[in-house]
């Protein structure tokens, strides 16, 4: 397929793809022109998750990306979560409810006429004003209404009163000329008094009352006084003003007058009541038509009494008691949430009371408002406008909202950005705050396991009198190895004199050893042992006890004494002066004093130390048990200690973290919401034109996929494809309507004599295959002509291609066929014979067996040519030998045929059958596909301008660019 022929396919549905655009276009517009309008607003908020500098930040170095973009995520889903968008409808809502009049800065008169008539009195009952609730207002009212009754009542007798004096009045006047004097003398005094202080206004035209868009400047045009004064008269010290309020512009008022500021709860029974005056007097001073008054609104209450100069009952305030809304910030200043001349307080009382009936129930109305399809207030229609989206790689969110009313839209996104704000720092703050508490409860509860398993240490050391168990061990340890190491010594001492004492008794003689062993000298013997036990038992315990140091000295000196005295009896005995085996007595007596001193000696030490080892042993298993328990002591105040600075330390960064966070939520809107003045631009007309783009599109792409699956034999080269044979020539549709246009005979000549040119050249292949075989013979070319199916132009086709052999000399004879209960028309059967098929049809042989010789023309002369047409080959059967006959054949196709299998099957017989493949004929193709073969097509006549100048701009078609098919 080349372009060419793309065109010539558009240009064939040209109706098509005009009608279809402009359809889909005419019908978008009738669906989209009279859609609202629609206003667009948008708002920048600046996060700081990324940039903003926070207690962490010197510790960072570098960016969590991933961290980052979960954080945007997170506040996106924040502003689109339903709780945020519940928020935001509600307080909308209250908004809106709670304004007294129509104010197109929050809501047009449409929206708002149409809220007032959807929303029932018990919604309406919960809107709080001065305090008040619906019902409490209701019953305020009703009072009023008594309260007005009784004064038009006492009006009326008033009157009554009033007119039965004036007539007392008269009567008295004439009668007396001197009070009529003295009336007058009143009168002029009274006038002198007037002068001095100037005229007093007449009441009436003293207020003027704000309506929406004015501002002071257009006031004092108006009443063609400055601003200051205005400011001064109505104790202002802002330049803005509030639709609704009421501004005193007359001078002469404020000093003739006494001037009140209402205050929040008071009502004009209450203030006429306060001053003493009627409240018709009260309305008649002040021009009011109705009884409802606005906070921090002036009033007139009386006029003054004559020499109170400029005196007031109050002083008002400086400032109308009117508040802004402190957690939206001072960024709202400009165009507040909260709608003028309504309290915060009172405003936040009605959306806790909607947001309690919201929750109370499924079926209420406001929860059926919020969840059904209200464009203004339901969840999916505020979800549906708003867009969220992060500006680039910045810190910024973008949020922009769409309505068709420019006051709630810019409202809402007011109110959605400060809900956003409010939701967000409340979500970290839940999530720091319940860590910290919980890192405080551990803190808490480690200090006091800490300060548990110290104190069991202290009592421990206390029973135990430890003041220091790792030196007093260690001195116990040095105590016992030096009285082992001593002990041991007197073991040794004790056993050398025992040794030496036993060897100098069996020397001693008999009497000797009965005067030693005598009662005097072992009673000394035995007090010198005694003192020597106690001088030791001292020795060892001096560095317990210090004080003994006296007593040890005593000790020593009688121990002196007794050594001296034993050494005197001793010497009494110097007579014996030698032993029985010739030793001397006194050399033996001193050896066996001195060994019986040193065995006393070792053996009281012994004593001692016994007893004192036995000490040690208990102190020792007294203080084994003590260590481990004192380890296990220490051990569980380690854990203690460590685990209350580890729950301290995750204290310490939960609050780091928590101020971090703080410092971080530190959002702020850069960029507030603008009112929008103008709608956005329609889309009509991009509808439009995408409708009839969309509507060309998709016919052009319709149009190509069914050229493109189409499996017809509509093109030659598709035919040579499917069929697999050399394409001999095409012919086009008679019926096409573009053959005006073109030079249609001569078209149909050039084509036949292309079928021509291409049957002799198979027959010129024949007729050298035939020579080289011998089997050349002086006989007509037998030419078949057969199709695959039915009504392919075979026989129109055939008798053309005759002609065009005839009107060069050639003889042809064109056998046809027809069915046996047809009748055979008149015809010249030396040109055409018409054969009838018959049961033998199938065993023809020859030529002959069709055609009898007796009507062939006369002459007998051979033809050139014999054409034999045979029924489709598909439906109808065939002679088999006949075909051994055949030269050459030519299969006809239509070019709206689809080749299908049976066609593929009855083509591959055949092909068995003949000696050779036929020539392909297609017939019934489109004129544009008939310039692929002929190279062009001749015009019908002489070519216009025009006509030169669409060939010139068709020549680029010609291009042929190779469509995969």
């Amino acid at each position: 397929m080349d372009i060419y022929q793309l065109i010539y396919i558009f240009k064939k549905h040209l109706l098509l793809l005009i009608l279809v655009p402009i359809i889909l276009a005419v019908l978008v517009y009738m669906f989209t022109k009279d859609q609202p309008k629609v206003y667009s607003t948008e708002s920048i908020i600046y996060t700081g998750i990324g940039s903003g500098y926070s207690i962490e930040t010197a510790n960072q170095t570098r960016t969590n990306y991933l961290t980052l973009n979960i954080q945007f995520d997170n506040m996106i889903q924040i502003i689109n979560s339903r709780q945020t968008i519940e928020q935001v409808s509600i307080r909308l809502l209250a908004q809106h409810l709670s304004l007294q009049e129509q104010n197109k800065k929050y809501i047009s008169r449409e929206h708002y006429n149409q809220l007032q008539k959807i929303v029932p009195k018990r919604i309406k009952d919960l809107v709080v004003r001065f305090g008040k609730t619906g019902a409490e207002r209701d019953k305020i009212e009703q009072i009023r209404s008594l309260e007005s009754e009784i004064e038009n009542l006492r009006e009326e007798l008033s009157k009554k009163k009033d007119g039965e004096k004036q007539g007392a009045r008269q009567t008295e006047t004439r009668n007396t000329q001197k009070t009529g004097q003295n009336q007058q003398t009143t009168t002029r005094a009274s006038q002198q008094r007037v002068t001095q202080q100037g005229e007093r206004p007449e009441i009436g035209n003293n207020f003027h009352e704000v309506r929406s868009g004015e501002s002071l400047s257009e006031i004092s045009r108006k009443y063609n006084i400055s601003i200051e004064k205005i400011k001064e008269l109505n104790y202002l010290s802002r330049e803005r003003v509030y639709a609704g309020e009421r501004l005193l512009i007359n001078p002469k008022v404020k000093n003739y007058y006494r001037l009140h500021r209402v205050q929040p709860g008071e009502t004009l029974y209450s203030v006429a009541r306060q001053f003493g005056v009627e409240v018709s007097e009260l309305k008649k001073l002040n021009e009011l038509h109705t009884t409802e008054l606005l906070v921090g609104e002036l009033l007139i209450v009386e006029p003054l009494k004559e020499g109170e100069g400029y005196a007031r009952v109050d002083m008002p305030p400086e400032e109308p008691v009117v508040q802004e809304v402190e957690e939206f910030g001072p960024e709202y200043g400009k165009d507040r949430i909260v709608p003028p001349g309504v309290n915060v307080s009172d405003y936040e009382a009605t959306v806790n009371n909607f947001m309690a009936h919201y929750y109370s129930s499924d079926t209420n109305f406001i929860y059926e408002l919020l969840n059904y399809t209200h464009p203004h207030y339901s969840i999916n229609a505020i979800k549906n406008n708003i867009s969220v989206n992060r500006v680039k790689n910045s810190d910024l969110i973008q949020i922009s909202y769409q309505s068709d009313d420019p006051g709630i839209c810019q409202q809402t996104l007011k109110i959605m950005n400060n809900m956003f704000i409010k939701n967000f720092k409340e979500l970290k703050a839940i999530q720091t705050d319940a860590v910290v508490r919980y890192f405080e409860r551990e803190v808490e509860k480690a200090n006091e396991e800490l300060k548990d398993a110290e104190d069991a240490l202290l009592k421990f050391n206390q029973k135990n009198d430890i003041i220091n168990y790792n030196e007093q061990t260690k001195y116990i340890a040095e105590q016992k190895e030096e009285l082992d190491v001593f002990f041991q010594n007197q073991q040794i001492k004790m056993s050398s004199a025992a040794a030496a004492l036993n060897d100098l008794e069996r020397k001693l003689s008999v009497k000797d050893s009965i005067y030693l062993n005598s009662a005097e000298l072992i009673q000394k013997r035995q007090r010198l042992s005694n003192i020597n036990e106690k001088i030791t038992l001292n020795q060892l315990t001096t560095e317990y006890d210090p004080y003994l140091d006296k007593e040890l000295g005593e000790l020593k000196s009688e121990a002196k004494d007794l050594k001296t005295d034993i050494k005197r009896y001793v010497d009494r005995l110097y007579a014996y002066t030698h032993t029985t085996e010739g030793i001397p007595i006194q050399t033996l007596l001193n050896q066996w004093l001195n060994n019986m001193i040193q065995y006393e000696e070792a053996k009281a030490s012994l004593q001692v130390l016994r007893n004192r080892k036995k000490d040690f042993r208990e102190t020792y298993e007294t203080f084994a048990p003590l260590g481990a328990t004192l380890k296990r002591l220490e051990r569980a105040i380690g854990v203690a200690e460590e685990s209350y600075l580890e729950a301290l330390r995750s204290l310490n960064l939960a609050k780091m973290r928590q101020k971090n966070l703080e410092m971080a939520t530190n959002i702020k809107v850069v960029d507030s919401p603008h009112f929008p003045l103008s709608p956005t631009a329609g889309n009509t007309k991009i509808l439009v034109l995408a409708a009839a783009i969309i509507g060309f599109l998709m016919v052009a792409f319709v149009i190509i996929v069914l050229e493109y699956f189409d499996n017809t034999l509509k093109t030659p080269q598709r035919a040579e494809k499917k069929t697999g044979l050399p394409l001999a020539g095409v012919y086009p549709d008679l019926n096409s309507k573009d053959r005006n246009k073109y030079n249609f005979p001569l078209i149909l000549d050039r084509l036949a004599e292309m079928i021509v040119q291409n049957l002799y050249l198979r027959l010129t292949d024949v007729m050298e295959t035939k020579k080289m075989s011998d089997e050349a013979e002086a006989t007509p070319w037998i030419i078949l002509v057969m199709s695959t199916q039915n009504q392919t132009g075979k026989t129109l086709v055939t008798n053309r291609v005759i002609e065009k052999l005839r009107s060069v000399g050639d003889n042809v004879l064109f056998l046809n066929y027809m069915s046996d209960d047809e009748n055979k028309t008149e015809e010249d059967n030396n040109f055409t014979f018409t054969y009838k098929l018959g049961n033998r049809f199938v065993k023809v042989d020859s030529v002959g067996d069709l055609v009898e010789s007796h009507y062939l023309r006369q002459e007998n002369y051979q033809y050139d040519y014999i054409f034999i047409e045979i029924p489709a080959i598909v439906q109808n059967a065939y002679p088999i030998k006949l075909m051994k006959h055949v030269d050459a054949s030519m299969l006809f196709v239509y070019a709206k045929q689809f080749w299908q299998k049976a066609d593929k099957m009855a083509l591959e017989t055949f092909q068995k059958v003949a000696e050779q493949d036929p020539l392909l004929i297609l017939n019934g193709i489109e004129l544009h596909h008939v310039k692929d073969t002929i190279n062009g097509l001749p015009p019908s006549g002489k070519s216009s301008g025009l006509g030169r100048l669409g060939r010139a701009v068709r020549y680029p078609g010609r291009l042929r660019v190779t469509v995969k098919e």
